[in-house]
């Protein structure tokens, strides 16, 4: 355990010093849109949410990732085994990674722009793409149907939900090994770490529930329970997770009771139920954290959140059931 503390205790700096903070000094504000029945990618307008684009790509685009300068966004492409490469500037697909990618789910780019982190679903695998030698390095096994690829403070290691054997796995990076397995409740689906980095949030679908892991032992210490008026246990279907910066409260997307639950990170409350469109599936920020945008799988919209009032500011309709958004601010 003591590797652990030496990790936590450098994560801040080692994150801080990773990327410099000129090479976001220029974002667009365009919100992106992965629309996986649509197969493309739907662009607003940060401000005033009007369409600019629509991008084609590969068939069922789910997980996007920034390079760190946000010049290209890589989109996986599950059903066409390939990871779009999209220029932010002129927003066209500029390339694609098509060799050892098959059933790619979820991506995230390293800081230091030469890895690329992937989850092969239907392969029960994570594996690791060099962009400069440009090709796989790393090709791990891992719990069934993985989903979720979460890069940890200093880009040490990676954390794996697997939704059909209810486990994270851990691996080293950029070796690839696996490192430890965690048990969680069923179905864990999406990650949120908290701002003091002392707890790693998992949302488990199936259970209703989201696990509260502490982040030094690897323990499950609470387990974050919901209970909207009208709705059973069974329709409890939590996926999406953010947590705001100044640590005080969370937002969970619950999936098929349509609505998202305000938490109290610090008590670990719900505080009060928003309603959104149908199936809300992931809960993105923005840079400033004053809005979150929520995306509505099976009512083909996002929902806009005002984060300082935790009201509802509107809906906006985008593409074929909208699985996540990505913000270039």
């Amino acid at each position: 355990m003591k590797s652990w503390k030496n990790w936590l205790a450098g994560a801040a700096f080692a994150a801080a010093l990773a990327l410099p903070a000129a090479a976001r000094a220029a974002g667009t504000g365009l919100i992106f849109v992965s629309n996986e029945k649509g197969a493309s990618i739907t662009v607003l307008n940060g401000k005033t949410y009007r369409r600019v684009a629509v991008i084609p790509t590969g068939n069922l685009p789910r997980g996007m990732a920034f390079n760190p300068a946000h010049t290209l966004l890589y989109v996986a492409c599950g059903d066409s085994n390939e990871i779009d490469i999209i220029d932010v500037k002129t927003l066209k697909v500029v390339g694609r990674i098509t060799k050892g990618v098959p059933d790619v789910e979820q991506v995230v780019v390293d800081p230091t722009d030469h890895y690329l982190y992937m989850t092969n679903e239907n392969n029960s695998a994570a594996s690791i793409y060099d962009l400069k030698a440009k090709k796989i390095i790393a090709f791990t096994r891992v719990g069934e149907d993985p989903e979720m690829v979460f890069l940890t403070p200093g880009a040490k290691r990676i954390f794996i939900s697997a939704e059909s054997t209810d486990m994270v796995n851990i691996l080293a990076v950029p070796s690839g090994k696996l490192l430890q397995t965690i048990l969680t409740d069923q179905r864990p689906r999406r990650f949120a770490l908290t701002p003091d980095h002392r707890f790693l949030w998992v949302s488990c679908e199936i259970a209703g529930l989201v696990d509260v892991i502490d982040f030094k032992t690897l323990k499950i210490v609470h387990r974050i329970r919901f209970a909207p008026e009208g709705f059973q246990k069974d329709q409890l279907s939590p996926v999406g997770i953010a947590i705001l910066r100044d640590g005080k409260t969370g937002y969970v997307a619950l999936g098929h009771a349509d609505r998202v639950a305000v938490v109290n990170a610090k008590t670990l409350k719900v505080e009060k139920y928003l309603l959104t469109g149908h199936r809300p599936w992931m809960v993105t920020l923005t840079h400033n954290e004053h809005r979150a945008f929520v995306t509505n799988g099976e009512s083909d919209d996002i929902t806009v959140l005002n984060t300082r009032t935790n009201r509802v500011i509107r809906s906006i309709p985008v593409g074929r059931y909208p699985y996540g958004v990505i913000i270039d601010d």
